[in-house]
């Protein structure tokens, strides 16, 4: 679902109207300078099926203006499944890119949403907030 506000209403607000217009149990929001490659929804969707997680994500490319990758983010374990002390690792230091998390909407839900108050971190915020509520799914 594509949708474009008439004024720039911020990053946090922009995304907590995606989480209120989005359908279905998962949100993926993309922003309008990234993409994903063929079969990345195929492959979500299995590990969503395989998985009680409240988020899950993969790992990212960072691409340069003619596309080209320049930089790919860490494997953090050979195989998909849940990560150790995953916690710790996001708390000090964000390591995924919105474009490849998607998240359960009752988890936004249940945070709030994203808070205008993070000007340059809302999806941080979020992020390491899944993890102490991953219980309650």
């Amino acid at each position: 679902m594509f949708h474009h506000e008439s004024e720039n209403q911020g990053l946090a607000n922009s995304w907590n109207r995606c989480v209120e217009r989005a359908r279905g149990d998962w949100v993926h929001i993309l922003h309008q300078d990234d993409i994903v490659l063929p079969g990345f929804y195929d492959l979500l969707r299995k590990g969503a099926e395989e998985s009680h997680a409240v988020a899950i994500f993969c790992r990212h490319a960072i691409a340069n203006s003619n596309g080209h990758w320049i930089q790919l983010s860490e494997l953090h374990q050979e195989s998909a499944g849940q990560l150790h002390d995953w916690h710790a690792k996001i708390t000090a230091q964000q390591l995924i890119q919105c474009a490849a998390i998607a998240v359960r909407r009752r988890v936004y839900e249940q945070l709030g949403g994203f808070l205008p108050q993070l000007h340059y971190v809302p999806d941080w915020r979020c992020a390491t907030n899944c993890f102490p509520i991953s219980s309650l799914f």
